[in-house]
């Protein structure tokens, strides 16, 4: 059974719920992961699991994608070496782009996988997370990605740590 959409809408209170069903998301993602976060530490991106995700949806599928835009990329920068090294080797099927200006005081906090399933954060401040199937709430969710992503700065390099 596919736990992303037997799930349907779920709220999840604490960050360590929240993981898990970020990890239980990447688990099932067989195209393209979409994210929207503060620095990523919140998910986890410095943690064995995520890199394993990542490096498992890109192996299954060679035309996979993850974009990771964020607020502040230096956690990514200083405390995931795994990411890093994910992105050397899977090339420019894996970004991870810093946003400038007006909207970096954005705080609300989205992932989009495959577009079956989206987590939202309504604000950075909070462990509140809510996991929902729905398409209008999935597309609102990319909305919002695709609009962040006209302010993305320069992407981080995997070749500069």
């Amino acid at each position: 059974m596919d736990m992303t959409t037997a799930l349907g809408y779920q709220r999840f209170d604490s960050r360590m719920h929240a993981i898990s069903a970020f990890d239980t998301a990447l688990e099932g993602a067989t195209r393209r992961v979409r994210i929207f976060d503060d620095r990523g530490d919140f998910y986890g991106f410095d943690r064995r699991a995520f890199a394993e995700s990542v490096d498992g949806l890109m192996r299954r599928n060679r035309e996979a994608e993850v974009l990771i835009v964020l607020r502040d990329t230096g956690f990514v920068q200083r405390h995931c070496p795994r990411l890093i090294e994910l992105m050397a080797r899977h090339g420019s099927r894996i970004r991870v782009l810093r946003i400038t200006g007006s909207v970096r005081g954005f705080a609300r906090g989205f992932v989009v996988v495959d577009d079956s399933v989206v987590l939202r954060r309504p604000h950075f401040e909070q462990a509140v997370t809510f996991w929902d199937i729905d398409e209008k709430a999935i597309a609102a969710a990319h909305g919002v990605i695709d609009e962040l992503l006209q302010h993305a700065g320069v992407a981080v390099s995997p070749h500069v740590t």
